[in-house]
């Protein structure tokens, strides 16, 4: 894009000094300088108007640039971050809007509905990750829509006990549950006696140093957590008061205020799209 600005309209070499000159030259001159000027008001009210800017003109304030679509290529990005929104506190049905941001944080008070939209137009790729905690030690449930398209589930990851390792669901229909804080089951392996402090288990995935056991065995003191785990064997915060069988079935969850650090049951989700929202991929990333 080049400038309408048109410098050579202006005749530089009048007047002509040592004679007399006609007034038309003057006229002339001056109507071009105004013409110019008119010109180069209107390109520079533009550029106010559409440039990119670090700062307002006139205060000197931070903007918000609004790019309307167009691209930015061939660049390079550095200390470059995303709008955050949240936490908020919800207990019902829930909009996930793409406008508020690539990452959202709520604290699920009641189980929740959460809908994804507003998705950029198809051929362009973006994601939200959704970071999802629990107001209380009470397990919340939350279901996933998406607006006008279907919702693909990733693989169950590091949570077996989360997503099922595959889905396809049509919008207006919930995929499966995801209980918040995060919760985990696990077999006891070997009897544990009356008195111990640790427990064997028949697999390690997902134990969480902190977590507390809230069921499956009566031999566990109310709010015994997670002290260390070593391989598959677990210390509690507290000895059993009965001996519990092989094969017990243990729920462990992850909201805990007692130890340090505390545990407030974070799971940690992520969805994108490159097709306006018509499919939508939803993973979990991590339970904290």
């Amino acid at each position: 894009m080049t400038s309408a600005i048109t410098p050579g309209t202006i005749d530089s070499t009048f007047p002509i000094a040592g004679q007399d000159n006609d007034t038309q030259g003057f006229r002339n001159n001056y109507a071009a300088i105004k013409t110019n000027f008119t010109t180069a008001a209107s390109e520079i009210t533009n550029l106010q108007s559409n440039a990119v800017l670090t700062a307002n003109l006139t205060t000197n304030a931070p903007v918000q640039n609004n790019l309307n679509g167009s691209s930015i290529t061939n660049g390079v990005m550095s200390q470059m971050s995303t709008l955050a929104n949240g936490p908020i506190t919800v207990g019902s049905a829930t909009t996930v809007s793409f406008n508020n941001g690539s990452f959202q944080a709520y604290v699920m008070s009641g189980n929740v509905a959460f809908t994804f939209r507003d998705w950029p137009t198809s051929g362009n790729y973006a994601q939200i990750r959704l970071q999802l905690t629990s107001s209380t030690a009470t397990t919340q449930t939350a279901t996933f829509y998406t607006n006008g398209g279907t919702i693909e589930l990733g693989n169950a990851g590091i949570n077996p006990n989360g997503f099922p390792a595959t889905g396809n669901i049509v919008s207006g229909t919930p995929i499966g549950t995801l209980p918040v804080p995060a919760q985990f089951t696990f077999t006891t392996n070997g009897v544990t006696s009356s008195g111990s402090t640790t427990i064997v288990l028949h697999h390690a995935f997902n134990i969480q140093v902190g977590a507390t056991i809230t069921s499956g065995a009566g031999g566990l003191q109310s709010n015994t957590y997670i002290v260390s785990a070593t391989g598959y064997t677990v210390t509690l915060s507290a000895a059993t008061t009965a001996s519990i069988p092989d094969g017990t079935t243990i729920t462990v969850n992850y909201y805990n205020t007692v130890p340090v650090p505390n545990y407030i049951g974070t799971r940690l989700l992520e969805a994108c799209t490159y097709d306006g929202g018509a499919t939508v991929w939803l993973r979990q990333l991590a339970d904290f």
